[in-house]
């Protein structure tokens, strides 16, 4: 699950500059924006948590989901986050959009806020491609794809924070651990493109 994405969040609002506009993309399959159960956190709710916090919205921070697939959000989840001024850009959109979806991704980006936080839940992946997750897709970003967004998230200057979750290598091979592997390095190929 995605445990730790809000607790991530956290820390890296705790040192945000009060002048900066803080933005978060959550490249998913599920929206994670689901209620609290019982006034408790879980796996499906670190972004609620995340745009209920204080420290993200007193300053206009901005979300958006980003490769989400309608099949698995519901529709009170996408409503959540519509009603709270942020975006969704579907897989379907994203595939659509004249640049495909590392168009879509960068002019997302551009548009979030002053620093941001970057989180992959590697669900977001085709099954096929990542089947060692909790809840594996039969469609989904190809494995390039993700490669892709990574690198791009490694060469956005205002990318502060970066996360992977929902790994879960009990469940398969190793093939899913190693694709993880291979993000963390695109991430880092386009970190070491950064701008001087």
């Amino acid at each position: 699950g995605n445990d730790q994405s809000y607790a991530n969040a956290r820390a890296w609002l705790a040192r945000l500059a009060p002048d900066r506009v803080p933005g978060a993309v959550n490249v998913d399959a599920h929206l994670d924006v689901r209620p609290l159960v019982e006034g408790r956190a879980h796996s499906g709710s670190p972004f609620r948590l995340l745009v209920g916090d204080p420290r993200f919205t007193t300053v206009g921070g901005r979300f958006a989901v980003f490769a989400a697939q309608g099949a698995v959000c519901a529709a009170p989840h996408a409503a959540f986050v519509r009603d709270a001024g942020h975006r969704i850009i579907w897989l379907s959109e994203a595939r659509r959009h004249a640049g495909g979806v590392p168009g879509a991704l960068t002019e997302l980006l551009d548009t979030l806020g002053d620093e941001l936080f970057f989180s992959l839940d590697l669900d977001c992946v085709a099954g096929a491609d990542a089947p060692g997750v909790s809840a594996p897709a039969a469609i989904g970003l190809t494995a390039q794809e993700a490669c892709d967004a990574m690198r791009l998230a490694g060469r956005c200057p205002r990318v502060r924070l970066v996360d992977l979750s929902e790994l879960n290598p009990a469940v398969e091979d190793p093939r899913t651990a190693r694709l993880a592997v291979t993000l963390f390095y695109h991430f880092l190929i386009g970190f070491a493109e950064r701008p001087q």
